[in-house]
């Protein structure tokens, strides 16, 4: 992943985090202290500018009452794209047919997982 997609991951993440705070019509401020963050810290979560940790990720949604995978929607068909453009750099790299199949077969039941969530 570039630091390009890497900003655009935690990014979509961060607005996503924003809409359900402003949803709960909950103040930064207030679930920065509910977090034991700071509220700059939690202004940069939400423009993805620091990187959210799982564990903090779940902390937000049980703080604010809502799915941990809201947090993550929209991110799956963002890295479909992503992944098929390595599917078509990735083909040269292994020798056998065998091979490559079993590895599309667990990237199509990953993505299959989080489209479930």
């Amino acid at each position: 992943m570039t630091d390009k997609e890497k900003a655009d991951f935690y990014s979509k993440i961060g607005a996503n985090i924003k809409a359900a705070r402003e949803k709960k019509g909950v103040k930064q401020h207030v679930l920065a202290e509910m977090l034991g963050l700071s509220r700059a810290s939690v202004v940069n979560i939400e423009k993805g500018r620091q990187h959210v940790t799982m564990h903090t990720l779940w902390q937000i949604s049980t703080l604010l009452s809502t799915n941990f995978s809201d947090f993550i929607e929209g991110l799956s068909q963002h890295m479909e794209t992503k992944v098929e453009t390595q599917r078509m750099k990735f083909d040269a790299s292994f020798t056998t047919q065998r091979e490559k199949d079993a590895i599309r077969k667990e990237i199509e039941q990953f993505f299959e997982t989080l489209n479930k969530s």
